[in-house]
C-alpha cells in the first residue's frame, strides 16, 4: 500500500523515485516515477495525473491515531 498525492503545491523536494510503483486504477495501470515531501506525514509518491490524493489507511495508522464512525459518517 502506498500514499499518492496529485496535488504538487503541498509538497516539497518533488524528485524522481528510486523505484517506480504500479497504480491501478480504473482506466488500467501506470508507473508511478515521482516522490515527495508532505509536511508532517513524510515521503509520498506523486502522480499528477490522479484525479485526488489518496491516503492508504494502514499507512495512515501508522503516522497517528484516529478514530471514526462508519455507521455516521461513511
Amino acid at each position: 500500500m502506498f500514499d499518492v498525492f496529485c496535488d504538487g503545491k503541498m509538497l516539497s523536494n518533488i524528485r524522481d523515485a528510486m523505484q517506480d510503483r504500479v497504480l491501478h486504477r480504473n482506466s488500467g495501470a501506470t508507473s508511478v516515477t515521482k516522490k515527495g515531501d508532505l509536511k508532517g506525514y513524510g515521503t509520498i509518491l506523486y502522480y499528477l495525473d490522479s484525479i485526488m490524493n489518496h491516503f492508504s489507511l494502514k499507512n495512515v495508522k501508522k503516522k497517528c491515531r484516529f478514530t471514526f464512525d462508519s455507521e455516521q459518517d461513511d
